[in-house]
């Protein structure tokens, strides 16, 4: 009996055959053509798989590159922020000196005023009634 009579055996139930008497799992290299058509396969999978290899690096290293460029950007930010934190506390403290300034002056003008106003006064009661 040959190894391909083996298939040709009558079915007498689901225990009669052994799983290694499954055509499928006799070691037989397929016929030639399928052979080819296998052959053309494996190596579609191996360029698939080369392929893909190639695009995970490059993804990673966009993603590396995009991730120094966010740091580099933070540094930026960071400065930037700094020196407007540093301009900032200086208008701060010029607006608190002017607003202090402006209520100097004002308190200089309402004693000016006063001060008109009892000159005026003065000058009212030096004058002879007509």
């Amino acid at each position: 009996m040959q190894p391909s009579d083996i298939t040709r055996l009558p079915h007498t139930g689901p225990t009669s055959r052994h799983r290694s008497d499954h055509p499928h799992c006799l070691r037989q290299p397929p016929p030639g053509p399928r052979r080819g058509l296998e052959d053309k396969n494996d190596e579609r999978k191996e360029r698939r798989m080369i392929s893909n290899r190639e695009s995970a690096r490059r993804s990673r290293m966009r993603k590396q590159r995009q991730l120094r460029e966010l740091w580099s950007h933070l540094l930026w930010l960071r400065g930037e922020n700094q020196l407007l934190c540093h301009r900032l506390g200086r208008l701060a403290e010029g607006y608190r000196r002017t607003v202090a300034e402006n209520a100097r002056l004002r308190e200089d003008a309402a004693e000016l005023r006063k001060f008109l106003t009892l000159e005026m006064h003065c000058l009212d009661d030096d004058l002879p009634f007509p």
